[in-house]
Formats: C-alpha cells, sequence, structure tokens
C-alpha cells in the first residue's frame, strides 16, 4: 500500500513533496523505494484504476 500511494504521488507532475512518517528504519526505507532511480513506475493500468476510483467519488467528505 505504501509503494501504491508514494508510487501515485511520484507519478503526478504537480506533486513536488510527499509527506511521509516512519518509525523505524524499515519503515523509512519502504517510504523511499518509490523515488529511487531504478523504481519501477506504476503502470498504466494501476494510474487508471486509480483515476476510476477517484471519478466515482471525487469528493469523498461530501458522502458522510
Amino acid at each position: 500500500m505504501t509503494y501504491l500511494a508514494l508510487g501515485f504521488c511520484q507519478s503526478r507532475d504537480y506533486c513536488t513533496s510527499s509527506i511521509i512518517g516512519a518509525t523505524n528504519v524499515q519503515q523509512l526505507r519502504e517510504n523511499c523505494e518509490p523515488f529511487l532511480e531504478d523504481a519501477k513506475p506504476l503502470s498504466d493500468e494501476a494510474l487508471h484504476m486509480i483515476d476510476e476510483i477517484h471519478m466515482s467519488c471525487p469528493n469523498p467528505i461530501m458522502n458522510l
């Protein structure tokens, strides 16, 4: 889930930073992984699925 979330942020041109939280070294490594030079970007299919979910509920706070 971490890779998916941060990989999505990495795929957005307008997202210039990401706030990560880590309480141990392993979590820090997981959080940094999507930003490494040799990191595999999210597939077009994954990004399309994320966009579909977003479009089905673009403002989730309004559904409360």
